[in-house]
This record gives structure tokens, C-alpha cells and sequence, in this order.
């Protein structure tokens, strides 16, 4: 018995190692355009694995209202001044690309000859990783689709298209590509007036060199619209998924301890 509980617990450990290597942050805050109606809610998931970190961005808000209810940025510190390279941009879950056309809401076309490019939105989105200044709460490192004077079109998780790209110019630029969790039936016609994502999340992948684990990520904050004048909203606590498994991974390992003493 004393074995099998050792193995167990060995197994355990590795497991519970795994799940401190995930953090999730979320921040609620207010849009001052349209008052205390105006709810705005993000949420971003930061997963270590090996050499590589994966941030899932998804605006977990009300529908859009006005163009800055559109989630646009996450800016973020790491400790030690880890160097994180842009590998791919991706959308996953439910998503939906949605325009205004003809005073319609459609689902966005993209060019001839990149039909298939989603859900790469690569060409879409842009990485800085040594961002200075007061915008954004002070953060060094940032994720976005608009550039807000920071973001030029070689910062770009995908620079091979140099001109061809999902919506026109190959730069981040404007409200296009956006996040919002959907469209209200009573939103401003510039809410949609250029691509946006509607449902799901963005997917960023990196690799980085050196250490790097979940206790590195502070000063998170979320960036709507197309100005660091408009809404950011900053996390005030993190709250951990890793705790979360270390908490079902405890129950589990005292089940299975008065199973084998029953």
C-alpha cells in the first residue's frame, strides 16, 4: 500500500507541477463613453509549457455598444526581462470575423487568394516587447490590433504579407479585428464598420530563452478601442488556475487515502 501511495503522490506532483504552470487574470471595469450601462470584462489565460507561452485574450464583456467596447490590447510585465519571440496568432473557440456591409452585419470576406487564411490572424495582430512610457499602466510588454503609437507594421506576429493581408493597410490600425463577445442589435454603426471579431478568443504563442513561470506575470491591464485615452481596464488580483488544480489534485489524493484505509 505504502508503494502504491508513494507512486500516486509522485504522479501527483508531477501533475500539480503542470497546472502552476497556468494563471488566469480578469479585470471588470466601466466605459466611460456610455456611463455605468457601459460594463466592459476581459480575461486573459497565460500557459507555460517547455520553452513556449500561449496567451488566450477574450473579451468576456457585454455586447458592443460603441467602437470602444471592442477589446484591442493586453499589456502585461514579466520579471527578469524574459525575451518573448512571436511565433502565430490564431483564433479559436466560437468566433466569428463580422462587418457592416450595405447596412447589414455579414460575416467578413477576406481578399482574393487568403479565402483560407482564418484563423490565422497573424497579419492582424503585433507584439512589443519594450514598451516605455505611462500608457498602459507602464507595461513593457503588449498584444494588440490597433497601434496606439506603438505598434508599427514590422512588429506583426506575421510579416510575409507584406501587402496582402486580411484587411487593409498591413499595419495595425483602427477598431478591425477587435475583440467583442457579440454586437448589440442598437450598436453605432462604427462598432462594425471595419472587421470584428465576434466570440471566441485570440490565441498568441511565443517562445522565450531563460525562466520563466506564472509568478513572473504582473501589471496586467486590457486596452479598448483605438487610444490609450480610452477605456483600460488593469487587473487587481490574479486568479490562479493553478491553484485551482492544486485544490481538485488534494481532494483527489485524500479520496484515494481513505479508499486504501477503508
Amino acid at each position: 500500500m505504502k508503494k502504491s501511495l508513494l507512486v500516486f503522490l509522485a504522479v501527483l506532483g508531477v501533475a500539480g507541477f503542470a497546472f502552476a504552470d497556468s494563471i488566469s487574470f480578469t479585470a471588470q471595469g466601466t466605459n466611460p463613453a456610455t456611463g455605468s450601462a457601459g460594463l466592459l470584462e476581459a480575461n486573459a489565460v497565460f500557459e507555460i509549457v517547455g520553452s513556449q507561452l500561449t496567451i488566450t485574450l477574450t473579451n468576456t464583456g457585454p455586447a458592443a455598444e460603441i467602437p470602444s467596447d471592442v477589446l484591442t490590447g493586453l499589456f502585461f510585465d514579466l520579471a527578469n526581462a524574459n525575451t518573448l519571440t512571436r511565433v502565430s496568432a490564431t483564433l479559436v473557440g466560437d468566433w466569428q470575423v463580422l462587418q457592416t456591409q450595405g447596412g447589414v452585419l455579414l460575416p467578413f470576406v477576406p481578399p482574393s487568394g487568403y479565402e483560407d487564411l482564418l484563423p490565422d490572424v497573424g497579419t492582424e495582430f503585433a507584439f512589443v516587447g519594450d514598451l516605455s512610457g505611462s500608457d498602459f499602466h507602464g507595461a513593457q510588454y503588449g498584444v494588440a490590433s490597433a497601434g496606439f503609437g506603438y505598434f508599427a507594421p514590422d512588429d506583426r506576429f506575421d510579416t510575409t504579407k507584406p501587402s496582402n493581408v486580411l484587411y487593409k493597410p498591413a499595419d495595425p490600425d483602427g477598431i478591425n479585428f477587435g475583440l467583442a463577445s457579440a454586437i448589440s442589435g442598437t450598436a453605432q454603426p462604427g462598432t462594425t464598420k471595419d472587421p470584428v471579431i465576434v466570440g471566441g478568443s485570440v490565441q498568441f504563442l511565443f517562445n522565450f530563452t531563460g525562466s520563466l513561470s506564472t509568478s513572473d506575470i504582473s501589471n496586467v491591464n486590457f486596452q479598448y478601442g483605438t487610444s490609450p485615452s480610452e477605456p483600460n481596464i488593469i487587473v487587481p488580483e490574479p486568479a490562479t488556475v493553478s491553484l485551482l488544480g492544486v485544490g481538485i489534485a488534494g481532494l483527489s489524493a485524500a479520496r484515494y487515502v481513505r479508499r486504501k484505509r477503508a
